[in-house]
């Protein structure tokens, strides 16, 4: 019998600067928000369950976890607002609470049914709630300002089954998985004349499984090949009204193969992998999200499921790796921002681009150096974007680079130092430019009583150098924020092990489809 609880509450601020211009010729308008923001988290997250082991065999459990959250957020907004031939200012403050909770169980069995054959079960039930309200008032409007509130409630059924079987030179599994999603969205404003409609969405979808693998070795050589065959069904209703547009069926194969050589020192693999990548229900919303009086946000219950076509190879030498990976993807989801019913208010949302390209490349370095260890981790991806606008074709193309050097120093009387300096290049995610950036940290450990108890200083953000900045641009849309966090902070934990022993739980996650959640 095992279980937990964790107890947190964490508050933050910052303050950012936010830029948006629209350039169409004619209706030129700029707006520059200052704000200072205050944010406060509470989490209470129970967890217990049990595991039954009557012999080296057989293994069965049941798990449960809770996450009740709140949190309130606190933004003051100055607007500036220039367009042709005029210039005023909106003073906005905001405030937003939130509120969410979630359950699930996990069960499982794991059993050796004979010399060859093993069978994995695997099972998930979760259900959860989330009540997002916001209150908006303006300094030189008297009236009750503006009230938006959103709720969200779903529930989950998975289950999965593995069966393997040994042979001489490698192992056969088949099995299947099967899951039941109910998810609803509803919004509303309690000032219709800003043009943003109440909605109301639901979303129920059957999604099954079947799929096979193949491994096997001989000698320094091994072999993997396997099939996945998905067959999904959706029924999206709006307003209560069933849409047949976003009520979709997807079937499709989905393979996979790896071939490796595994040497005394040298170890390689080539390997190709088709998969599918489902949208969020946060990004499948009909509604439209109100933020200022110049920006809302929005879901997209249009949006196609991505599938990457990924080709990956490894190599590694002694204390030295390299991976090199390029990547196909088909109906990508990348945000993008666009003008609301032709005003000067720009909606983000999440839509489908039907192809894009990655490549990326990994080399790292990690010998050992008597009381030292070092880590050199030097990563860069390129990506192949190109966006038709109204008037020309946008390109995205510069690539990200980042470097990692990590130092562990092992002293003697159980003495650690960790030391780590990580830096990021300016480049492209999607239609997003993300500035350089770099920090400093360290940790200082310290073992007593033969390892029961650790004493950890943390130092993060040692000279305050990290910075969150970025810019996106499409068409005749500009827009460009940079924050300044409290990253730099210190962090002092003692924990102390009574009886250690290892969890023997062997439950395994059923379904991706709560990774959605």
């Amino acid at each position: 019998i095992f279980g937990g609880l964790s107890l947190s509450q964490s508050k933050q601020k910052q303050s950012s600067f936010f830029t948006q211009e629209y350039l169409k010729k004619g209706v030129e308008q700029k707006q520059s928000s200052h704000s200072n923001e205050r944010y406060r988290y509470n989490f209470f997250i129970p967890s217990f369950g049990v595991n039954y082991n009557p012999n080296t065999a057989h293994s069965m459990g049941l798990r449960y976890r809770g996450n009740i959250n709140t949190n309130n957020t606190k933004i003051w907004n100055i607007i500036d607002v220039i367009n042709t031939g005029s210039q005023y200012q909106v003073v906005q403050f905001s405030e937003a609470q939130n509120k969410g909770s979630n359950h699930s169980i996990n069960t499982y069995y794991s059993g050796v049914l004979s010399k060859y054959l093993s069978l994995d079960l695997n099972a998930d039930w979760i259900s959860g709630h989330i009540d997002k309200g916001q209150k908006i008032s303006y300094q030189e409007i008297s009236d009750d300002g503006l009230t938006t509130k959103g709720l969200s409630d779903y529930s989950l059924y998975a289950a999965k089954g593995v069966l393997s079987y040994r042979m001489k030179h490698g192992v056969l599994e088949t099995g299947g998985e099967y899951s039941y999603t109910q998810y609803l969205q509803s919004y509303s404003t309690d000032k219709p004349e800003i043009g943003i409609e109440d909605s109301k969405d639901k979303s129920l979808q059957h999604r099954a499984a079947l799929f096979s693998s193949y491994s096997m070795r001989i000698g320094k050589l091994g072999l993997s090949v396997g099939l996945r065959y998905e067959d999904i069904c959706i029924s999206y209703y709006l307003n209560g009204t069933l849409n047949k547009e976003q009520s979709r069926i997807y079937r499709q194969l989905f393979p996979n193969v790896l071939v490796a050589y595994n040497g005394t020192r040298t170890q390689t693999s080539l390997s190709f992998e088709r998969k599918i990548e489902y949208p969020t229900y946060s990004d499948l919303r009909s509604n439209v999200q109100y933020s200022t009086p110049f920006l809302y946000e929005s879901g997209n219950p249009s949006l196609l499921p991505k599938i990457a076509n990924v080709f990956t190879a490894l190599a590694s030498w002694k204390d030295l790796q390299v991976m090199l990976g390029y990547t196909i993807n088909e109906n990508d989801i990348l945000q993008m921002i666009r003008t609301y019913k032709g005003k000067n208010i720009m909606m983000s949302r999440p839509e489908n681009v039907k192809k894009t390209q990655n490549t990326n490349i990994g080399i790292s370095y990690a010998p050992v150096i008597g009381l030292w260890r070092p880590q050199l981790v030097v990563s860069g991806m390129w990506q192949w974007l190109d966006l038709d606008a109204s008037y020309r074709q946008e390109q995205y193309k510069s690539p990200l680079f980042s470097i990692a050097f990590q130092n562990t120093f092992s002293f003697p009387d159980n003495w650690i130092l960790r030391t780590g300096v990580m830096w990021n290049s300016g480049g492209y995610q999607g239609i997003t430019y993300g500035k350089h950036s770099w920090q400093i940290n360290l940790r200082l450990s310290k073992s007593l009583f033969q390892q029961k108890l650790w004493i950890n200083l943390t130092l993060n953000d040692i000279l305050k150098t990290s910075t969150s900045y970025w810019k996106m641009h499409f068409d005749d849309l500009r827009v460009m924020q940079e924050k300044n966090m409290d990253s730099r902070y210190m962090m002092l934990s003692i924990s102390y092990r009574f009886n250690p022993a290892k969890n023997k739980y062997k439950g395994k996650q059923s379904s991706d489809e709560l990774n959605r959640l």
